[in-house]
């Protein structure tokens, strides 16, 4: 019985963190069949590790990300993790963490709950946020929910939904600003570090 595995794929044609960590490398090939070419030459995503419950905390993850780069066929390993700053194994296994740049209507809006008294990390709870919210005195929870709107505007623009309760921005902003995704990036002639960091 396997204790866990981990998949590689081929990588997407962009992407905005790889262009950071490798100046473009890949982007300035305005041929997209001659950037899949390079990508598909130099690259490769580590698209999913998953590791069974029981042996979690054990250190499978980092021995299975280990391994794939020791036996790599490519230059380059990427990966994109969704709860990186959480669980950042990818780091401990020997790649790179790039982090994107945060937006200013991100920092806008942390500061916003900053200043009411809540953290990004508050959001993990929606109810008990909400609870804090709804107990502001009157001008600051007006301010907040204007606030809330406005970043669902410059979040989702003209796909934003006009019907959506200031609640559910709430939950759009703890997906956005708590799981920020962390882009990882291995260059196996160096052994894991990139030049210019």
């Amino acid at each position: 019985m396997a204790a866990g595995v981990l998949v590689e794929s081929m990588p997407t044609l962009n992407g905005r963190l790889r262009d950071q960590a490798l100046g473009s490398r890949y982007g300035r090939q305005k041929n997209m069949a001659a950037r899949a070419a390079l990508l598909a030459d130099e690259l490769r995503c580590i698209s999913r590790v998953v590791i069974d419950p029981r042996y979690r905390g054990a250190g499978w993850a980092v021995a299975l990300v280990k391994e794939a780069l020791r036996t790599a066929t490519t230059i380059y390993t990427e990966a994109l993790a969704a709860m990186g700053e959480v669980a950042p194994f990818f780091e401990r296994a020997g790649m790179t963490a790039y982090r994107r740049p945060a937006h200013e209507h991100d920092l806008r809006l942390s500061a916003a709950l900053a200043r009411v008294g809540l953290s990004v990390g508050d959001l993990a709870d929606i109810a008990w946020a909400w609870q804090r919210v709804a107990q502001l005195p009157p001008a600051e929870n007006r301010w907040l929910l204007a606030e809330l709107r406005r970043w669902h505007r410059r979040t989702a623009g003209r796909a934003a939904d006009s019907s959506k309760e200031p609640k559910d921005h709430l939950r759009d902003a703890r997906v956005r600003l708590f799981c920020t995704p962390v882009y990882y990036l291995y260059d196996k002639r160096r052994g894991g570090g990139m030049s210019g960091e």
